[in-house]
């Protein structure tokens, strides 16, 4: 920990409902739980509200802070708290051009007095500038990013950030909870952590977290129902699939006049479940699976099989979403998987041509896919 005294914290990234809860954490911990109501406390507001110079009038009341003294406490405790203009922010490149960023910079590598305690947060700090590169060296910083939806290992980390929030909270989450969750929430942790403040709530005292309790509180977003119609084909569970197509469409009705479509968002996650298959049946072939495998067989792989094949599919997933790739995988032969795609793909023909309404197509989608229950 680079300031052992733990009296200045610079808080960043782009994930703002991270950066912020950490920020009221840190406060906590110097002011107590009612945060506000400490008298040692002063907030400065880097919004940019109500100012008609931003950032300057925001900077400028952060260097009279910290150039006053406590009053009337032992000791004072600055917050500059959600600073919206890093971007903004520069050391100047000459002494003639000092401005109030170069002051306050000054006053912090002087070094703060003992008796003030000093937050900073807010999204947008370039690691990259000199200006952090100064701060960095006296203050503790965290830095909290979204997990990137096209990164390799989205899912895998946010399996991680899932079952951390419910282990903060005294809580188990099942495997099949964990994969809806990280499928249908995306990348914002605020989303996620209101979502599973829902399912706790739900659960009660119920100490595991299930599919069902997820399914049963969560938002019935594009996102789940998506992941839910991509499911139930992969299963060949012609019922769910039916069902989801159901909950779409009472959807579409209640947001009549909405541009949004869907039942195009439903079929491009159809699609991605199909590549995934095909995916898995040329990792598998890789990694010599040729039948059912068991559900911990991912978590107790020889580790030198991923020394050797760095970039398999099934490897690079999660333990449990790879057991549940190869279960699909087998419900499919490889005639199978040609023509389910070039039903989705018709289905998409229909539904951009408006040659059939989106509960027509879906529906017959469905039968093209599981003709047979």
């Amino acid at each position: 920990m680079k300031n052992e005294t733990k009296i200045f914290f610079l808080i960043s990234g782009d994930d703002e409902f991270a950066i912020k809860s950490k920020a009221r954490e840190i406060a906590r911990l110097f002011c107590g739980e009612n945060v506000e109501d400490n008298p040692a406390l002063e907030i400065i507001s880097g919004t940019g509200e109500n100012r008609k110079s931003v950032p300057d009038d925001i900077l400028k009341d952060l260097y009279a802070s910290l150039k006053t003294p406590p009053f009337l406490s032992p000791e004072k405790i600055i917050w500059l708290k959600s600073f919206q203009f890093f971007d903004k922010v520069q050391l100047s490149t000459t002494k003639k051009d000092v401005g109030i960023f170069d002051l306050i910079m000054d006053f912090i590598k002087a070094g703060l007095p003992p008796d003030i305690k000093l937050i900073i947060d807010g999204p947008g700090v370039d690691r990259r500038k000199s200006y952090y590169k100064e701060l960095s060296k006296s203050a503790e910083v965290h830095f909290f990013e979204k997990l990137k939806l096209d990164d390799r290992d989205f899912l895998k980390n946010q399996h991680q950030k899932i079952r951390t929030i419910c282990e903060e909270e005294g809580r188990d989450i099942d495997d099949v909870a964990v994969e809806y969750l990280a499928e249908t929430v995306g990348s914002d942790t605020g989303r996620l952590r209101n979502e599973l403040e829902k399912v706790f709530a739900y659960a009660g005292e119920k100490k595991s977290i299930t599919y069902d309790d997820c399914k049963d509180v969560c938002s019935r977003t594009p996102e789940a129902l998506a992941w839910a119609f991509s499911q139930a084909l992969t299963e060949k569970d012609r019922k769910k699939a039916l069902e989801t197509i159901n909950i779409l469409v009472e959807q579409s009705r209640s947001e009549k006049g909405s541009s949004s479509r869907p039942e195009i968002s439903i079929l491009f996650s159809a699609i991605r479940a199909f590549q995934d298959i095909i995916k898995v049946k040329s990792a598998a072939q890789e990694l010599g699976i040729s039948g059912n495998v068991g559900k911990n067989y991912f978590y107790s792989i020889n580790p030198s099989l991923k020394e050797k094949f760095k970039s398999n599919f099934l490897l690079s997933a999660h333990p449990f979403r790879a057991y549940k790739l190869c279960e699909s995988a087998l419900n499919f032969s490889d005639n199978e998987i040609k023509s389910s795609l070039n039903s989705i793909l018709d289905a998409n023909k229909q539904l951009v041509s408006g040659a059939l309404n989106p509960r027509m197509a879906l529906e017959q989608l469905v039968f093209n896919i599981i003709p047979k229950q």
